[in-house]
């Protein structure tokens, strides 16, 4: 029975308790009111939002990253940044539109050889080998894909199945209530099931237009990038090794064993971030180093003392050639009494002789 229904029947207990003496009455009346209280505070505690820090952190950087990419969406093809924006939002460096993914559940989602995709091998297990051999999608696709594997319901529903906090109207997933994600006992799962190629499709449709697209919108008054990049990050938690898969970081609910985030009671996203083995690194290390280049390119040479610079001004005005050499000193008092001039005029030289002849003794 409901805890709201225990309570709806305390009046009734009040007529039965009439019946009773007067100490026993009021004795009786406490003890009923203390009970619908605590089964209604059992009720509110059992309530839980599920990933819901997670999809704030990823939802606030799907804003910041479009609004970046509106601003720089006209460069040229080639920009580190404008290429990771587009990695992110769209899956694909060469651009998309936004309008698409606004629209209907993508193509993407729809039957893949005749089914469904399993979860596991889209939100779970890197694209590698025979596993991503038919794959468009996997773990670190793009955080417009993250963001629906962290969101939609799993295995029976899940986490709403859950008994006692998942049938309480205040259990959320990403913030949503079950009725907003699909309702229904069904849900997105790796499970085979022979001739049920559309189940799951409706909470998958619900989760596209009720999260999604959410979070598909221009956010200019929220986090900078690079504060959304960061606090996206800060809500990696960095798992075990698993067989050889080492570096690997969750984001959500679930247990990191070797079917992780497959939809059975593992609503999450896994990461294998490692350039060891041949599969495509998760989008948000390529905007990370975009970003790092990026803040490299803004810094200011740094500027010098002027001393320094009025010493290098004047090192410029310092003849590269040696002085010409001066005679030495000896040179100047051994000059000859005579000069060419003298030689060539011997009026000049009568004259000279004639004043040291009459210069006294």
């Amino acid at each position: 029975m409901c805890m709201v229904c225990l309570c709806m029947l305390f009046p009734f207990s009040l007529i039965s308790v009439l019946f009773l003496k007067v100490g026993e009455k009021v004795k009786m009346t406490r003890m009923m009111m203390v009970l619908c209280m605590m089964m209604v505070a059992m009720g509110l505690a059992g309530a839980k939002n599920y990933n819901e820090l997670e999809h704030n952190a990823l939802c606030n950087l799907m804003k910041a990253a479009l609004h970046k990419w509106n601003q720089i969406k006209g460069k040229e093809p080639a920009n580190p940044l404008k290429k990771a924006l587009e990695k992110t939002l769209f899956g694909k460096d060469d651009g998309g539109k936004i309008e698409d993914l606004k629209g209907v559940l993508t193509q993407d989602y729809e039957k893949v050889q005749g089914k469904l995709p399993l979860r596991l091998q889209w939100c779970g297990l890197p694209k590698e080998g025979d596993t991503g051999e038919n794959n468009q999608r996997w773990p670190g696709h793009s955080a417009t894909h993250d963001l629906f594997c962290l969101c939609t319901t799993g295995q029976e529903g899940y986490p709403f199945n859950v008994v006692g906090s998942g049938n309480s109207p205040a259990t959320k997933l990403c913030g949503q209530p079950k009725d907003a994600l699909g309702g229904g006992s069904d849900g997105w799962d790796s499970k085979h099931r022979p001739g049920e190629t559309e189940h799951g499709k409706d909470q998958m449709t619900a989760t596209w237009s009720s999260v999604t697209q959410k979070c598909l919108v221009e956010d200019s008054n929220g986090k900078g990038l690079n504060e959304a990049l960061a606090a996206f990050l800060g809500k990696l938690e960095k798992k075990k090794p698993e067989g050889k898969h080492t570096d690997r970081y969750q984001l959500g609910e679930g247990n990191a064993d070797e079917y992780p985030c497959s939809g059975n009671i593992k609503i999450c996203v896994m990461y294998y971030n490692t350039t060891r083995a041949n599969y495509p690194m998760p989008w948000w290390t390529e905007l990370q180093s975009a970003l790092a280049a990026e803040e490299n390119k803004s810094q200011p040479t740094p500027r010098e003392h002027p001393q320094k610079k009025d010493e290098k001004k004047l090192q410029i005005w310092i003849p590269k050639t040696p002085p010409p050499q001066m005679p030495p000193p000896a040179a100047l008092k051994s000059a000859p009494q005579t000069s060419q001039r003298q030689k060539k005029n011997p009026k000049i030289s009568l004259i000279h002789s004639t004043l040291r002849e009459q210069r006294p003794p």
